[in-house]
């Protein structure tokens, strides 16, 4: 699996684009004005950076790429899809039962970067858990 990451510096370039297509869309967002940018136009622009940067993110390697952090990407990933595919569902009821012919169905875009970031978040708390070994209590 490691022969089709990323180098580990793409992780940098990532967390930089990140935080420029964040600013960028939050600016574009609040002060339309400031940039002079077309609104809709760039902040779609600014959400695949966004997309993009978490991507590039994911499929980069760890400084250290052992085992173990092969087997928690595989955990991670069977975590994200499934809370995924648990989002459309209710998501897909609560539109249909709360608004009626007027539901507007979540976007891919949404759900691909829900996945994601639950795939991280899952994959980083995982990863940062110590495993420690059970006391056993003789007498």
């Amino acid at each position: 699996m490691t022969k089709h990451l990323l180098p580990h510096y793409c992780r940098k370039i990532a967390l930089v684009l990140f935080t420029l297509a964040i600013a960028g869309w939050f600016l574009n967002t609040a002060q339309p004005d400031l940039l002079k940018l077309q609104p809709f136009l760039h902040g779609w622009i600014f959400k695949i950076l966004i997309l993009a940067s978490l991507l590039l993110f994911i499929f980069s390697r760890e400084k250290l790429e052992t085992e173990r952090i092969t087997q928690l990407r595989i955990s991670s990933l069977f975590t994200a899809v499934p809370a995924g595919c648990l989002l459309v569902i209710f998501e897909f009821f609560a539109e249909v039962l709360f608004e009626g012919e007027n539901a507007d169905i979540t976007s891919g875009y949404d759900i691909m970067v829900f996945v994601l970031l639950m795939y991280y978040i899952s994959f980083y708390i995982k990863k940062n858990i110590k495993t420690v070994p059970a006391k056993v209590h003789s007498k």
